[in-house]
């Protein structure tokens, strides 16, 4: 996902060169791709939250569901 956000600023950084803009305009596509990669950062981060969480949630429950099972066996016998 990073080096997406790397090959975009060089891109960035090899149109500004091709076309041959000075001082501003590369720094407006710069700033406008430090903020795609945050942006991209972010989302990803969130992704990874959310996964990370859900996979907490199943496995304490299947855990739960195994030590409920234990019990009532074990009160059976």
């Amino acid at each position: 996902m990073l080096s997406d956000c790397y090959l975009t600023l060089e891109i960035c950084y090899y149109l500004c060169k091709k076309i041959n803009m000075k001082g501003r305009h590369i720094k407006i596509l710069t700033i406008f791709g430090l903020i795609a990669i945050i942006a991209l950062q972010t989302i990803w981060l969130c992704n990874a939250y959310i996964q990370f969480s859900q996979s907490i949630y199943k496995d304490s429950n299947d855990i739960l569901k195994i030590l409920l099972d234990l019990k009532k066996h074990l009160r059976e016998q």
